[in-house]
């Protein structure tokens, strides 16, 4: 698994954690998960060429750190709920502030606007 790790309250820099392509930043939250992490943070972050990077920071509550990666994706991208559902409202957020659906969510996100997203307040 390809993760930067740090401590609570310690800022990292944000180029210090990885960028993994999608299918493997989905599988190794999936798996740091079903390991015994805690998802704490599922979010944007607006990029210059109109991209969204993805950011998870998964806590290890054993070790006392925080495993952060991140993707990029355009448009869309294989949601997580359908694996763990407490993503879901992470996912919703991610839609409605950045305009990317999260496909296969259970709640067909998207649809419901036309798939115009919400990006609110964000470029």
């Amino acid at each position: 698994m390809d993760f930067a790790r740090t401590h609570n309250a310690v800022p990292i820099p944000a180029d210090a954690v990885p960028f993994v392509e999608i299918e493997v930043f989905r599988h190794d939250v999936l798996q740091a998960i079903a390991a015994g992490g805690r998802l704490l943070l599922l979010t944007g972050l607006s990029q210059k060429n109109g991209e969204t990077r993805l950011l998870a920071a998964i806590a290890d509550d054993v070790q006392g750190e925080i495993a952060l990666s991140s993707t990029i994706v355009s448009g869309a991208y294989p949601a997580l709920t359908m694996d763990f559902p407490a993503a879901h409202h992470f996912e919703r957020e991610i839609h409605e502030q950045w305009g990317v659906d999260p496909q296969g969510h259970p709640e067909e996100i998207g649809l419901a606007d036309g798939g115009a997203g919400g990006r609110r307040g964000n470029p």
